[in-house]
């Protein structure tokens, strides 16, 4: 039986990356992210859904049967985050709870 994770933030360099490894180790990658920043990292991906993670129903994106969730999405702009730290911690730490 094939193994299947879900991978946030897919388009990033980190979630690409990810991606990667886990579909060369066999894996059927579903990725979710809100923008298509990397389009290559599509290759690895048997699934992309391009949206906010929180707005996806999960009817969409299904969390049963899965093996792995891999968050990696999030924001990390250090400039940015000196002026809006509010809405960095409502993106990288809110969608956590």
């Amino acid at each position: 039986m094939i193994k299947k994770v879900i991978i946030t933030g897919a388009m990033g360099f980190i979630g690409s990356h990810t991606a990667k490894v886990f579909k060369e180790a066999g894996y059927h990658v579903t990725g979710v992210d809100r923008t298509m920043t990397i389009p290559q990292t599509v290759k690895f991906l048997d699934q992309l859904y391009v949206d906010d993670f929180a707005a996806i129903t999960p009817s969409v994106v299904s969390i049963n049967n899965v093996d792995a969730i891999v968050h990696c999405a999030g924001t990390s702009l250090v400039g940015l985050a000196k002026n809006t730290i509010i809405i960095l911690d409502i993106v990288n730490l809110n969608t956590i709870q």
